[in-house]
Parts: structure tokens; C-alpha cells; sequence
């Protein structure tokens, strides 16, 4: 199996899925789902098993939602 570093900016977080992603009980960046899926959150870089593991680049950037004109019922 080959490691593949990963690196992403400081305004990116990298969501790595898949299995061996480590020990959810040592490591506070493996979370588990409703069905019971492990996911790994990584900031800056990690490793990932090239063929068994996918990882998805999520933007940490903060945007601006727009707000409706308020509705008055009279």
C-alpha cells in the first residue's frame, strides 16, 4: 500500500474517508456517522492510502448570506 501526503491551504480542511484511518479513541480528528462510517478531518496535510482511501478538499472560508426583505402582515 503506498501513502500519499496530502497538503491543502490554512482556509481548507481535507475530509479523508475509507478505511485505517486510525484509533477514534487516541486521535480527537476521527469522527463517526449515523451509519457507523469513520471519517478523518485534517488542516495544513496528512497521509491517505492512495488506492483505498479518498479525500475531498472543504473551504473554510466564511461567505455572506443574504437576508430577505422582512415581511410585514398586517
Amino acid at each position: 500500500m503506498k501513502l500519499r501526503y496530502k497538503t491543502v491551504p490554512s482556509n481548507v480542511a481535507l475530509i479523508i474517508t475509507g478505511p485505517k484511518l486510525g484509533d477514534p479513541e487516541k486521535e480527537r480528528n476521527i469522527f463517526q456517522d449515523d451509519e457507523g462510517r469513520y471519517m478523518k478531518v485534517i488542516r495544513g496535510g496528512g497521509h491517505r492510502l492512495r488506492m483505498f482511501q479518498t479525500s475531498t478538499p472543504v473551504s473554510l472560508t466564511a461567505f455572506q448570506l443574504q437576508k430577505p426583505a422582512q415581511l410585514y402582515i398586517h
